[in-house]
C-alpha cells in the first residue's frame, strides 16, 4: 500500500512540475504545487525510475531484498 501511494504521489508531483494540473480538489492541487517546489525535476525523475525498478524487481523476484527493505533504502537515499 505504501509503495502504491508513494508512486502515485511522485507521478502527481511530476505532472505538476511539468505544468499539468491534475483533476483534484483545488486545495490538493495547491498542496502538490507547494510540495513540487521542494524537488527538482531530476530528483523526481530519478525517484520515479527507482520506483519502477523496485516494482520490476519485486514482480520478477530478481532481488533478495523485501519490498519493505527496498523502500527503507529508497527513503534513506531521499533523505540524503
Amino acid at each position: 500500500m505504501c509503495f502504491a501511494m508513494l508512486a502515485r504521489q511522485i507521478r502527481l508531483l511530476l505532472s505538476v512540475k511539468d505544468g499539468v494540473v491534475p483533476k483534484l480538489a483545488p486545495f490538493a492541487v495547491a498542496k502538490l504545487q507547494k510540495q513540487a517546489r521542494a524537488f527538482t525535476l531530476d530528483q523526481l525523475l530519478r525517484t520515479h525510475t527507482t520506483l519502477v525498478d523496485i516494482d520490476r524487481q519485486q514482480k520478477t523476484s530478481t532481488t533478495q531484498l523485501s519490498l519493505h527493505a527496498q523502500l527503507d533504502l529508497l527513503m534513506a537515499e531521499l533523505l540524503n
